[in-house]
């Protein structure tokens, strides 16, 4: 069974995380691991999530359609799982590969369909006044051809969804692109624009997101400032003639060969704030990775990297910027190492005295040696979730981090304070903790027992 089922997904924003932190890192709230999971369903491959709803993709699960036809189980605030699969979906089609959700709205990228010629597909699925889901639409490229990977990155937002197909040829061998539909208030999607990128590139769309009239699209083989470096484009809705049009394009300010800049890319909900990952960046160790915020000049226009992001640890290979999610001032960065690490994530925040600041990092608590925790980050309000496709057999696992919750330290009954109110918590909850609902405020030291040792955690936190 779900070991999320009962839960209430706590999203008051905190106040100021940093001024919170007691721990150097946390682990998770729970683990979310959808009904009915097997070994090689990869569940953790794409995950999204907006308020208390979250979507996790399992692209190789054979629920529906046979061997790896893929799926997205969709999790609401009362803990009801709602599993989706496509209508005429096939083996091998990977339904799941890349997910995004907005309110509600849902889109999911099947990048195999049809398994004959492996163009690719989005479907996007409405969620109706009974809070059930219902398939929408199916989104395929015009022209499309073998193995374009359409659906290999999906955004959305209440009128327009943008699905990338980062091996298509249309602008030469792996050239990549993007493709924007708009909803017609009624109906119907209907595809309204190709991207077209100012310079050539190669695996243009790997990544895509959405923010207000603003599109970003990452192209980490764009080899314009070396071999590999990366590259992403920022579009934006010109309103004159509903025309997107080619605002920026972005690079990082020590950008070098092989950074793969752009392998992921978020947008702020305002379209004013970005975030770029660089997996091989070597800024904190070699291919350790990195990330990079930009801020747009409302009065112009203009983008400038605010800051770059290294992870606080020296590892190599961390491949940190492999996802990146970023939700008002807060930025979770997923970095899913190398084989012999399970694989972490970070959370930063930005200040008014020191700009961006690490502030935690997100580790497990079973966490297996190539398990790619952090593989995909999704963060919304106080909440972070991480995937972990290969976790458990490469059945696959999402890790949900309740920061509210999980960062405050001795503050178990979360007023600001830490007195004899919270020494009270840990009495009215004594004895065992259960896994579900959410583990109870007493137990400050997350063993699932609330006793001796969580008095002092608040003791030792009072002082």
């Amino acid at each position: 069974m779900n070991t999320f089922t009962a839960i209430t997904l706590s999203l008051t924003c905190l106040t100021s995380i940093g001024t919170a932190l007691a721990v150097d890192s946390i682990t998770e709230t729970e683990k979310v691991v959808p009904s009915g999971g097997m070994s090689n369903d990869s569940a953790g491959w794409s995950i999204a999530m907006d308020g208390a709803t979250m979507a996790i993709g399992s692209p190789r699960d054979n629920n529906s359609g046979g061997g790896d036809a893929g799926s997205v189980t969709v999790i609401d605030a009362a803990g009801n799982e709602h599993l989706l699969t496509a209508s005429n979906g096939n083996v091998f089609e990977n339904l799941g590969y890349s997910v995004d959700v907005s309110g509600s709205l849902l889109i999911a990228g099947a990048p195999l369909h049809p398994i004959a010629t492996r163009e690719g597909a989005a479907y996007i699925y409405r969620r109706h006044n009974n809070g059930n889901w219902v398939e929408e639409a199916q989104l395929v490229a015009p022209n499309g051809q073998w193995s374009d990977f359409f659906g290999c990155s999906v955004a959305i937002s209440e009128t327009t969804a943008v699905v990338g197909a980062y091996l298509s040829d249309v602008e030469g061998p792996s050239s990549g692109t993007a493709w924007v539909y708009e909803y017609d208030g009624c109906c119907d999607w209907e595809l309204v624009q190709r991207l077209v990128p100012s310079s050539p590139t190669v695996k243009f769309g790997t990544s895509v997101a959405l923010g207000e009239d603003r599109i970003i699209v990452g192209s980490p083989r764009d080899n314009i400032d070396g071999l590999s470096a990366g590259s992403a484009y920022i579009f934006y809705l010109d309103r004159s003639d509903n025309d997107w049009e080619e605002e920026h394009r972005l690079v990082g300010s020590d950008t070098a060969a092989f950074d793969y800049f752009g392998y992921a890319v978020d947008l702020n909900v305002d379209g004013d704030l970005a975030v770029v990952g660089a997996i091989y960046n070597d800024a904190a160790a070699p291919n350790a990775g990195a990330a990079y915020v930009y801020r747009r000049n409302r009065s112009d226009d203009t983008w400038t990297e605010q800051e770059q992001l290294v992870p606080s640890g020296d590892e190599a290979w961390q491949k940190f910027g492999s996802s990146v999610s970023i939700d008002g001032s807060r930025a979770a960065i997923g970095c899913y190492g190398y084989p012999d690490s399970p694989g972490h994530g970070y959370l930063y925040e930005e200040t008014t005295e020191d700009g961006w600041v690490e502030v935690v990092k997100l580790v497990t608590t079973d966490g297996e040696n190539g398990a790619r925790v952090g593989y995909k980050a999704a963060l919304s309000g106080s909440n972070v979730l991480l995937g972990a496709p290969w976790q458990d057999d490469e059945a696959g696992a999402a890790y949900f981090y309740d920061l509210e919750r999980s960062m405050q330290g001795g503050d178990l009954n979360f007023d600001g304070r830490i007195d004899i109110f919270d020494l009270l918590v840990v009495l009215q909850d004594w004895g065992e903790c259960p896994d579900t609902p959410t583990p109870c405020n007493g137990d400050a030291d997350r063993n699932e027992l609330v006793d001796v040792l969580d008095l002092l955690a608040v003791l030792e936190a009072w002082n």
